[in-house]
């Protein structure tokens, strides 16, 4: 027996490999299992067995096997050893006449193909069944099952699985009651017998479930909503139930589910009714139930509309009342009618209906109120109401087979319009129509279907199409397929004037929210505050305008006015329930004229609904510092008593004011309001007459609250006299002091607790006594900000500020009544250096902010800043401050807090060092040292001659040139010419221009980076998706480039101009001209998101110009002016920048003003290092210009200039020549180069005076010559 199958298998395997060259493993694999489960497979064509075998398209491997029932009707074990074979395998069907073993579940793993495996019965399981399992097994079926299940099965098992289906009414409770972890299985099919008490809740991946019930007793399971994620649930009801069970409550409590559908088989009843509680439910299908005995109405109950059908099943259908999207019988046995009339909680209503079936009820009219479709098929219907008639014959609604129904033809007597809405909004909302039989459907002329909304035969919500302005028509055709050309309507309506809402302001732009707007931008005309504004941008629900340039932007009253198409509103904006009102003004006026604050709420900067007069002569607003103060200049007045009136909103205000001839205040950089001193141009002090030193963070004690001046701190450099000074401040005692000013009590300064909350606000809390704290706070402001004191009052601390923060709290228990306990600091200011210094001290309340008390020690021009608040939160504070010390060089305060109260009490005060405009030696009082004075060295100006010449330039005595007769750079050597038309790049705003003389110039922006206020980086922010813009004028070539970051919430915008002629333009309130051929660059930054609120901004700017050809004769050579107008940053705020290479110099001028959230605001530019070295053929330059912290957004604005320089780079103190010009030279080389280049220099010498002239080209040649006598020399080394 053995000798004849091996004959076979090798013959079979020849013919194999000449029919199909089936894989020969495979082959043999296939002949054992033909061979051992009585298969009646045709060996001789293995993929013809379509209804058992499949094979690859090629017919070299199996991929779907499908055994029959041995022919024997045995039961025989599967071949595990030859299945596995089979490893392309991607589906197995196991009849229920074999049978798998254990080693079937281990071995299966070896099939990584197979997705499907179907068998009819298994009799044993391995406990850890899905450790086996190929990850590629997404569908395992196992029809008959009568052991228990391992809980391993569901929490392995991925994909569908079915058990049990076949089980019949004899199974027991095969399934686990619990899950030990989360199941992986999406879609659940089992068969239920005696009972089920699986939990759901580890099912977490699980959104289909289908049980088939055997049992009564199985219908008693009740835990469907434990399953977290279904969306589908099906139940069957086998014909083997006994009796009649209620459906499952749980049914109703399922929040996700999508999907119901329940095959009753009669064995399952609603009664009396089943309210849903089922938010999500889209579909709802009941299957043989008995709604008709016992029912009470409403049957079916839910808040959320889904379809609803019922098929082969009783139904009373007076008894439903709920609303349904689609309801649909399929062979019902309906009784009763359909109710729709009543209140709408007493009707059944629905989208669309469908029957099928022998109802031979009647419809009210109300039915025409359905909004999709009614079907009817195979009923004994006889009358519809007449909205179905109208549409006869139409694909709206189907009528299949009614032998009983009529109609033949569509007519439609009853169609009527009673009334519609004429007026819409601008995006195109709907015009109601109200009538009688309208249809479902409603056409224009051209017969195409025209939008609707919602629309149901008596109402109709006709889609209006978007636009503007008044007299509008729709033409409309009812009925128009049926009974085409009977029912045209012509509707005529409005579009509704534009509606105004809020201003929201954002910089210079501002959003105008309302309705009724276009998109269409053209279309419209808007007036903020009387003035005609640029339209950025339209939508229906929204406007943005532009050069808006508000004051402030908190309790906007303000007047605007929309014109849309002709359509106008005009309203005064204001917020919600506000009322103005205005205070009584200050009295007295100085009679030469002068500033006036008048306060109030809700006041106004808008001129056209708002004036001041003094005595019936107009005032003009100078500022509007919120809607709360607003400043007026007032003109001269005769020393008299006037009315003063305020108007707003025609709404008079009057008060009686005196004009004195008497100054209000005395101030330098500001102006008077009232008898308060205001500074303007970043000016500071009682008097306005200093400015911030901006000096490094003082050093922080962890000991006391002590800081002293930073040991880095550099000389301070003002009107080019040089001074180094250092301060210190920190507390000296704290006693109880007796009425009679004895000390009672004194306590060591010991601070016992220490901690940093941020490197700039430091804590120190002092115990003395009993549990008695003494609490004192240590800020440090790198930028100007506005912080409250503890009684409430708004200070600035500029930058570089130090504030003091002690409070003690309240629990002292003194000595004796009247005593006082005193904390004592001592403030000490000096100046290093001895002779020639002077100091000055003054102190009294504060011109600025009455609330506050200063003190200036002041040395030469620098100002020890001192103010103390004058109250706490309890009220007014006691202090004293007092110098205890005075000489030339220090100044040494003291200041004492006094504290009488149980209660707690806070002081602030703080300090700053500021430079001061006025010496003090000029003031009166001072005390100076000896002056031993010293002749200063005179600074000489560059240049040969110097500065070009008479003709061309002036020196200063303070070493620059000032340039004349169109000359300009260091030297007055160059002259500007035109950059040709720039040729931007389309990915980043990059500028390369090739001049016409082989110089090649070069800008772009390299960088955004965010920096601390020490000036370190935080971090860089690439920047990609430019996006290009061109707009042409006669003045002008502008390229826009916008990029975000941040996901969007950052905007970049960077403007190119390149100017076609002369023009004059704008920036930061100054004018300047912008020469023909120059470019200018505009940087915008909005709503940067900072890491923190004392950073700043980094914009990196790179320039270069480079000869193209890249001669060795050329020469490079840069030069960097800085800005002196400052005195506080000599030598560090960089102006102007000069590249040259040959002939010609690229000059960036660089603005020190930048705007900020719509103000000008001082910002530095500095020198970078660059990575990119300088060579004879092309000079580079890198500067970051440095912008403080915004909250909307920031422009920069730099120029740059092509200039020809008649002076060659190589006559220039450090040019860059050649490469040798950076060797060192021996005396041995210099000396040849000195007899070479006097001989060589004659010969030149001579032919340069033949073309010596008065132009500037001989000028130009003269100076090439002269670089080249240098060069050639040099090669003869």
């Amino acid at each position: 027996m053995s000798l004849s199958i091996t004959k076979f298998i090798i013959i079979s395997f020849i013919f194999k490999l000449i029919q199909c060259q089936l894989d020969p493993i495979q082959y043999n694999a296939l002949v054992v299992l033909k061979q051992t489960l009585i298969q009646s497979w045709d060996m001789n064509n293995i993929c013809g067995n379509i209804n058992s075998i499949q094979c690859n398209p090629s017919g070299t491997v199996i991929t779907k096997i499908t055994f029959s029932n041995p022919a024997n009707l045995n039961i025989i074990e599967l071949p595990n050893s030859e299945i596995i074979k089979l490893v392309n395998l991607t589906e197995i069907y196991i009849p229920e006449s074999v049978s798998v073993n254990s080693a079937f579940w281990t071995n299966i793993q070896y099939l990584n193909n197979l997705q499907t495996l179907n068998i009819y019965i298994v009799t044993s399981l391995p406990q850890d069944i899905g450790t086996y399992f190929p990850t590629s097994l997404v569908d395992l079926t196992i029809s008959k099952v009568s052991i228990s299940i391992p809980s391993n099965l569901f929490t392995t098992f991925r994909g569908k699985l079915s058990i049990g289906l076949l089980n019949g009414i004899s199974s027991g409770n095969i399934y686990p009651t619990s899950i030990p972890s989360t199941s992986p299985i999406t879609e659940l099919n089992i068969g239920v017998g005696n009972y089920l008490t699986l939990s759901g809740l580890n099912f977490t991946s699980l959104t289909k479930l289908y049980i088939f019930f055997t049992t009564a007793q199985g219908l008693s399971y009740n835990l469907y909503p434990e399953f977290p994620q279904l969306k589908s649930l099906t139940i069957q009801c086998a014909d083997t139930i006994a009796g009649n069970m209620p459906l499952p409550t749980s049914i109703s409590q399922l929040t996700k589910v999508t999907e119901i559908t329940i095959y009753g088989n009669r064995r399952l009843s609603i009664t009396p009714k089943l309210i849903m509680n089922t938010p999500n439910l889209t579909q709802f299908n009941l299957d043989q139930f008995n709604l008709n005995t016992g029912m009470e109405k409403p049957i079916i109950y839910t808040l959320n509309r889904f379809s609803l059908t019922i098929s082969n099943s009783e139904v009373d259908l007076s008894k439903l009342r709920s609303f349904y999207n689609q309801l649909s019988f399929i062979n019902c046995n309906l009784i009763s009618n359909i109710n729709q009339g009543g209140t709408t909680a007493d009707r059944l209503v629905m989208n669309s209906l469908s029957i099928q079936g022998n109802y031979s009820g009647t419809f009210p009219d109300t039915m025409c109120e359905l909004t999709s479709s009614l079907t009817l098929k195979n009923t004994l219907v006889q009358t519809l109401p007449s909205c179905y008639i109208c549409e006869w014959n139409s694909t709206k609604n189907s009528f299949v087979n009614n032998a009983l129904l009529p109609y033949t033809q569509p007519s439609c007597p009853n169609f009527q319009i009673i009334n519609y809405t004429t007026t819409t909004t601008t995006s195109g909302h709907y015009i109601e129509i109200n009538g009688v039989d309208l249809g479902w459907e409603i056409y224009d002329q051209n017969y195409e279907l025209v939008n609707v909304i919602f629309m149901s035969n008596d109402k109709a919500y006709v889609v209006a199409p978007s636009g503007t302005g008044t007299g509008k028509e729709l033409n409309l055709r009812f009925h128009a397929l049926t009974l085409p050309g009977q029912f045209s309507q012509t509707i005529v309506y409005n579009y509704l004037p534009p509606l105004i809402n809020e201003v929201v302001p954002s910089g210079k732009n501002l959003t105008i929210n309302g309705d009724n707007f276009t998109p269409q931008s053209n279309l419209i005309t808007v007036y903020f505050a009387g003035v005609q504004k640029p339209i950025v941008e339209s939508w229906y629900f929204k406007l943005i305008i532009s050069d808006v340039n508000l004051p402030y932007t908190d309790d906007l009253v303000v007047h605007v006015k929309v014109i849309v198409d002709g359509q106008e509103t005009s309203t005064v904006v204001r917020p919600h329930l506000s009322i103005t009102s205005v205070n009584t003004p200050y009295a007295n006026l100085y009679s030469g004229g002068g500033y006036l604050r008048i306060t109030g709420e809700y006041l106004t900067f808008d001129s056209t609904i708002m004036n001041l007069t003094i005595g019936g002569t107009p005032c003009t607003l100078y500022k509007a510092e919120s809607a709360s103060s607003l400043i007026f200049k007032y003109p001269s007045l005769s020393p008299n008593q006037y009315t003063l009136v305020y108007t707003q909103e025609s709404t008079p205000y009057s008060f009686t004011v005196q004009s004195v001839s008497q100054l209000q205040c005395k101030v330098v950089q500001g102006f008077c309001v009232d008898n308060i001193t205001f500074c303007i141009n970043g000016y500071t002090g009682p008097d306005c007459s200093s400015l911030p030193a901006r000096l490094p963070k003082p050093t922080v004690s962890q000991q006391s609250p002590q800081t002293n001046s930073s040991p880095n701190l550099p000389p301070l450099k003002f009107d080019n006299q040089i001074l180094n000074i250092k301060y210190s401040i920190y507390p000296v005692s704290v006693k109880e002091v007796s009425s009679n000013s004895t000390v009672v009590a004194n306590y060591p300064i010991s601070y016992s607790i220490y901690n940093q909350i941020t490197p700039d606000n430091s804590v120190y809390i002092m115990l003395y006594g009993q549990s008695i704290q003494l609490k004192t706070e240590v800020f440090w402001y790198p930028n100007t900000v506005n912080i409250e004191y503890p009684d409430d009052v708004e200070v600035q601390m500029i930058q570089s500020t130090s504030r003091f923060q002690t409070t003690n709290n309240g629990t002292y228990v003194f000595n004796e009544s009247g005593n006082t306990l005193q904390i004592v600091y001592q403030l000490d200011f000096e100046s290093v250096e001895q002779n020639d210094v002077c100091s000055y001290y003054v102190s009294n309340i504060l011109p600025s902010n009455p609330e506050l008390i200063y003190s200036k020690s002041k040395i030469n021009y620098i100002d020890f800043y001192t103010r103390v608040s004058r109250n706490n939160e309890n009220g007014p504070s006691s202090y004293n401050l007092t110098p205890i010390s005075k000489s030339p060089s220090k100044i040494s305060m003291q200041l004492t807090l006094i504290d009488n109260s149980a209660n707690d009490t806070t002081w602030g005060f703080d300090v700053t060092v500021l430079y001061d405009t006025k010496h003090a030696k000029q003031e009166i009082g001072s005390n100076c040292s000896s002056v031993t004075t010293t002749s200063p060295s005179p600074i000489s100006c560059q240049g040969n001659p110097v500065c070009g010449g008479p003709t061309q330039g002036i020196c200063q005595t303070n070493g620059t040139c000032t340039c004349i007769n169109g000359y300009t750079g260091p030297i007055c050597d160059s002259k500007v010419t035109e950059i040709p038309p720039t040729k931007p790049n389309p990915n980043t705003p990059d500028s390369d221009t090739e001049t016409g003389t082989g110089v090649t110039l070069h800008i772009s922006i390299l960088a955004i980076r965010e920096l601390d206020f020490q000036g370190k980086q935080e971090r860089e922010i690439p920047i990609n998706g430019w996006t290009l813009k061109q707009v042409n004028s006669t003045e002008k070539i502008t390229y826009l480039y916008s990029s975000t970051l941040f996901n969007g919430t950052c905007l970049l915008n960077v403007t190119i101009d390149y100017f076609i002629q002369d023009s004059v333009v704008s920036f930061a309130g100054q004018n300047s001209t912008k020469l023909a051929g120059s470019i200018k660059y505009s940087a915008q930054i909005t709503k940067w998101p900072f890491l923190k609120q004392i950073n700043q901004l980094e914009v990196v700017f790179s320039s270069s110009i480079k000869d193209s050809s890249e001669s060795t004769d050329s020469c490079s050579y840069k030069n960097i002016e800085y800005d002196e107008s400052n005195p506080l940053e000599t030598q560090s705020n960089v102006r102007m920048v000069y590249i040259q290479v040959n002939d010609r110099t690229f000059s960036t001028t660089f603005n020190n003003l930048a705007v900020v959230d719509g103000i000008p605001r001082q910002i530095r530019n500095v020198l970078l290092p660059n990575q990119v070295n300088d060579s004879n053929t092309q000079s580079n330059s890198l500067i970051g210009v440095l912008t403080p912290h915004h909250s909307e957004y920031i422009i920069i604005d730099p120029d740059f200039n092509l200039l020809v320089s008649y002076v060659d780079p190589s006559d220039k103190e450090g040019s860059i020549c050649s490469d040798s010009d950076k060797k060192k030279l021996t005396k041995a080389q210099l000396a040849g180069i000195i007899v070479a280049s006097s001989v060589v220099g004659v010969a030149l010498i001579c032919v340069a005076i033949y073309f010596i002239h008065k132009t500037t080209k001989s000028k130009i040649i003269v100076s090439k010559l002269k670089s080249r006598v240098s060069r050639m020399t040099m090669s003869l080394k």
